[in-house]
């Protein structure tokens, strides 16, 4: 059986690792790099990079980053041009993810007819559930899960990543609303969810609501659930076998 890829998200701001709650609050929470180290150790498979300081990739933070991780690294915030992507790309990333610039149509043709669609994912942020529709959170468009999987299969992304800014770094567990319409949906292409996983129960009520891949921050940053206890961890492989065991 393949193991289900289970990935941390490491938050960038100013240089630093830090860790948010629904997107806000920014917490401190170490050194990326000494962080990425950590990952190194505990031989995990693969690594989401997001930059929350809206200033644009830290191509120096990003370089040490890159140089030291032994896993595949993926990386957004700020890619809003083909020279800021060729960029991160010939650091050592394996993937970008564009979440401001995903509608972007120009720009998302020309990443993925330099880069193919393998590497270029479509970045979602959902906030809460009206008309038991989840809301998209960009910008003033005001899009159906549906459309927005739509949109990206049309342009060609190799790749969806769908974040619940209501559960993100809250620990109450994913958004059900989210889970049961991707289960519904069939989607052709990988798909990652991200927000609210508490538990090793948690993960598996991921994929088996039908993603390929969960993403974690604060379930592999602190101890027992507990914002005031720092722990990067991350379960053994035997471990994932065990929990996927029944998928």
């Amino acid at each position: 059986m393949i193991v289900p890829r289970t990935i941390p998200v490491i938050l960038l701001k100013d240089g630093g690792c830090y860790k948010t709650v629904r997107f806000k609050k920014p917490k401190y929470i170490g050194d990326p790099i000494n962080i990425i180290k950590l990952f190194n150790d505990l031989e995990v498979d693969e690594v989401i990079i997001l930059d929350i300081s809206k200033k644009g990739p830290d191509y120096t933070v990003l370089a040490d980053l890159a140089t030291e991780a032994f896993m595949p690294l993926t990386y957004g915030g700020g890619i809003s041009s083909i020279d800021s992507a060729t960029k991160i790309f010939n650091l050592g990333f394996e993937k970008v993810s564009l979440n401001n610039n995903v509608f972007n149509e120009g720009l998302v043709s020309s990443l993925i007819s330099k880069y193919g669609s393998q590497s270029i994912i479509a970045s979602f942020d959902f906030k809460r559930t009206f008309f038991n529709r989840v809301q998209y959170q960009g910008g003033n468009k005001k899009m159906t899960l549906e459309s927005l999987i739509d949109y990206a299969l049309q342009q060609g992304f190799g790749e969806i990543l769908i974040q619940s800014i209501s559960n993100e770094g809250a620990f109450t567990g994913p958004n059900l609303d989210i889970l049961k319409l991707v289960k519904e949906l069939n989607i052709e292409i990988p798909i990652v969810y991200t927000g609210g996983v508490s538990s090793y129960d948690d993960l598996n009520e991921v994929i088996c609501h039908g993603f390929d891949a969960v993403a974690c921050g604060s379930f592999f940053s602190f101890k027992n659930n507990n914002v005031d206890s720092i722990l990067i961890n991350y379960p053994s492989r035997n471990e994932l076998k065990a929990m996927y065991g029944a998928v």
